[in-house]
């Protein structure tokens, strides 16, 4: 007899067979299926799209074909991923390709407005963490906000929005990187590192 244990470990989902008999328990630790953490569209780190390459980077590690994929896809999807993908039609979602187009396409619809309402907050949070994880907090919010724009396009909103974030760690430190007219956000970031890391700053950046 075996029974089927699921140990999370981050992103990984590592399925062990434990054989029990009377005497003994074995364990054969080659058997596992790779999976992505769940995709909700609100809190998750990726957007759809980059998601869906990991979960088909994992589907490959597996050697699974469409039909496995299909089978293993819908279940971790969470919040409005799941709602969206339970009202998809049966002809909307009978293929990988099918079930990926109209997920992202309407995913994109429905969490549009969520992502700007959050961008906007964002700018006005206190500045608690690294630069470099506001900067992609805010890229990441930003596509989500502005799906049908060019990378070329939404590049002046996310600028906007990181220096005006700025003022969360520091007044000064916004004004500062402003006064610098930035015109990319790589350079926006290199100047704010560097104030908050020189020390011969005159101390008003803290």
């Amino acid at each position: 007899l075996f029974s089927p244990i699921f140990l999370h470990n981050t992103d990984i989902i590592r399925v062990e067979l434990i054989f029990q008999s009377s005497s003994s328990l074995f364990m054969d630790p080659s058997l596992y299926f790779a999976l992505p953490e769940s995709f909700n569209p609100l809190t998750s780190p990726l957007d759809f799209d980059q998601w869906v390459r990991k979960f088909e980077a994992c589907a490959t590690a597996n050697k699974w074909e469409d039909d496995d994929q299909l089978k293993h896809l819908p279940p971790l999807l969470r919040g409005d991923a799941w709602i969206v993908y339970d009202e998809l039609k049966p002809n909307e979602k009978d293929t990988m390709a099918n079930l990926v187009k109209n997920l992202s396409h309407k995913l994109n619809i429905a969490t549009q407005m969520q992502s700007s309402e959050q961008l906007y907050r964002r700018t006005l949070d206190p500045g608690s963490e690294s630069l470099l994880t506001y900067q992609n907090d805010i890229k990441r919010l930003a596509h989500r906000a502005y799906p049908d724009m060019t990378a070329d396009q939404v590049a002046p909103i996310i600028l906007t929005a990181f220096i005006r974030g700025l003022r969360g760690h520091s007044m000064s430190l916004a004004r500062k990187v402003t006064n610098n007219n930035p015109k990319t956000l790589q350079f926006a970031l290199k100047k704010a590192q560097f104030l908050l890391s020189d020390p011969f700053e005159d101390g008003d950046v803290p």
